[in-house]
């Protein structure tokens, strides 16, 4: 009887992971930074509230999180001192469903179907409600250039232009 053995190497190879990390936000409330060189955990945030955080968007270029959580706060936090929050903020009481990161703004798509256009900088709500309550609740947020596209539970993807 022929014996077959198979001997399968496997090479992680990592390339330019110094000083990048992963975050990760959970139902426990909790936001973990991990450190991907050496695969450790190098920080984590427990809001004050018990409330689960839901979601999270990192802003391009700086050392910035935005996370959304079920209480409708939005928490801006440097992720460089995540234990002292930079900015918290309640556009709605409802559920933070999305988040999407563009150009200094942030949309927020809520449990209710409202879709909002938050300028995090000055706090300014740019567009008070782009898509209204009568809409499935928003689970998704793409923006390309100028167009907006929103997604919720009814299947319909929805298009905004210069939001």
């Amino acid at each position: 009887m022929d014996r077959c053995m198979f001997l399968y190497v496997i090479y992680f190879d990592e390339y330019c992971t110094e000083g990048k990390a992963l975050w990760s936000v959970s139902d426990d409330g909790q936001l973990r930074i991990f450190d991907i060189r050496n695969k450790t955990m190098i920080s984590n945030y427990v809001h004050n509230n018990p409330t689960p955080l839901m979601r999270g968007v990192t802003i391009d270029s700086e050392d910035k999180l935005i996370i959304g959580n079920e209480n409708g706060e939005l928490i801006l936090l440097d992720l460089r001192h995540i234990k002292s929050p930079l900015k918290t903020i309640r556009l709605l009481s409802s559920p933070i469903c999305s988040l999407c990161y563009n150009n200094n703004k942030v949309l927020v798509g809520h449990k209710n179907g409202v879709c909002i256009n938050w300028s995090y900088n000055d706090d300014t709500l740019l567009n008070d409600h782009i898509t209204g309550t009568d809409i499935d609740p928003i689970s998704s947020i793409v923006r390309r250039h100028h167009v907006t596209y929103t997604s919720s539970r009814d299947g319909r993807v929805r298009m905004y232009e210069n939001i």
